[in-house]
């Protein structure tokens, strides 16, 4: 986050080992230090899931609507997967600036 770099992690653990609860408290914690209160969102966290966005256009859909309700932008329900595609990478590319 501090060098603006995107990073990926792999949480992995047998049933019931608490998985969930780290990356949670993880997740709070990196949205605590990144973002200040009362100021516009520098940190967001987008939730998918694979049974309910199987496909490329539900899953752009709703990263763009979660994006949204994050840096309070109006979401269009109606707009088409080049309309979502597009506005994801102009606010990638305005996060990009800082």
């Amino acid at each position: 986050i501090i060098h603006g770099t995107n990073n990926s992690v792999l949480l992995v653990g047998a049933p019931g080992s608490a998985k969930k609860e780290v990356l949670e408290r993880v997740l709070g914690d990196l949205l605590a230090e990144f973002n200040e209160e009362g100021k516009s969102a520098s940190v967001g966290v987008v939730r998918l899931s694979g049974l309910l966005h199987s496909d490329e256009c539900s899953a752009l859909r709703e990263i763009a609507r979660q994006l949204c309700d994050t840096w309070d932008l109006n979401f269009l329900k109606s707009a088409s997967f080049s309309t979502n595609l597009r506005f994801l990478r102009e606010i990638l590319s305005e996060l990009d600036k800082g």
